[in-house]
């Protein structure tokens, strides 16, 4: 019988967007590359963004969507409300943007990461990044 339930967080953070995030405009996204998760069967992603200097106003954020791979073995969900799994908010003003996402729940099998710029304002030309730290459940 198990005694307790602790993380297994054995794993550290792996880009999965870069370039694609450089003068984003707002309102627009950018996909990662697909993930493949049918081997390791990992449970939740810990999503980190960090972004370079922008000035945004009022209540930027952005959005995060979890895309999964569909029945016919190549294409992915279309983004939508049902894909979106947090946002991100980020300060204003004109400064470098860092924020977490925690314990997204992922599918097994394949699937694509969708960041959108909700900030008002395009995102900075460099300095971006959206990496994610796989997690899991253990049971000791």
């Amino acid at each position: 019988m198990p005694n307790a339930i602790k993380w297994d967080q054995s794993a550290s953070f792996t880009s999965r967007i870069t370039t694609g995030l450089d003068s984003l405009a707002d309102g627009s996204g950018v996909d990662s590359s697909a993930v493949d998760n049918a081997t390791d069967l990992d449970q939740y992603i810990d999503v980190s963004l960090i972004l370079g200097s922008s000035n945004p106003s009022g209540s930027p954020f952005w959005e995060i969507h979890i895309l999964p791979r569909l029945g016919d073995g190549s294409s992915y969900a279309d983004p939508n409300a049902g894909t979106l799994v947090g946002t991100i908010p980020v300060d204003i003003g004109s400064s470098t943007k860092e924020g977490m996402l925690r314990r997204v729940e992922i599918p097994p099998g394949h699937y694509k990461i969708r960041a959108v710029n909700r900030m008002g304002v395009a995102n900075a030309a460099s300095g971006n990044t959206l990496s994610t730290r796989p997690l899991n459940d253990e049971v000791q």
